[in-house]
């Protein structure tokens, strides 16, 4: 039991020693305003970003947000991370919804962010807000991922 998680310890902390390369990609990419680009980057030996703008939303507060789907992929051990990062209107990083085993969102549309995941509700509206918590509402159940920032 040790030694499994003195391995996911380093695999975090492989992840957070690359958050401001990522975070500055991220932002590149919302810069270009390329909507539903999926974008690659290596770095280091066996390690790579991709990343996709959603596009924005502005909430009824008159907020705007810039929603990136990111994941995190080490090569050599093929293991990765996949989350949706949110950046306020100076394009500043606020937090992300870390999406361990659930498909990525497709696209934002009239303050909604939309799924293809089968069998559950398939969009969540934005218009309020970030949302302490994404809740897919599903067939068998419900799954929620915590934003955190």
């Amino acid at each position: 039991m040790a030694f499994f998680l003195n391995v996911t310890n380093v695999y975090c902390q492989d992840i957070f020693a690359h958050q401001k390369e990522r975070h500055e990609f991220n932002k590149a990419i919302i810069h270009s305003n390329k909507v539903h680009k999926i974008k690659k980057k290596s770095f280091e030996k066996g390690y790579q970003y991709e990343a996709e703008f959603l596009g924005s939303f502005i909430t009824k507060k008159r907020e705007k947000f810039y929603v990136v789907n990111s994941v995190y992929l080490n090569i050599s051990n093929l293991r990765n991370d996949s989350e949706i990062f949110i950046y306020n209107q100076k394009k500043q990083f606020i937090g992300y919804y870390n999406f361990s085993g659930l498909q990525l969102p497709t696209h934002i549309s009239n303050n909604y962010l939309f799924f293809k995941e089968e069998g559950c509700i398939n969009k969540i509206s934005l218009a309020n807000g970030i949302k302490k918590q994404l809740c897919l509402l599903c067939k068998n159940g419900k799954d929620c991922i915590e934003f955190q920032n």
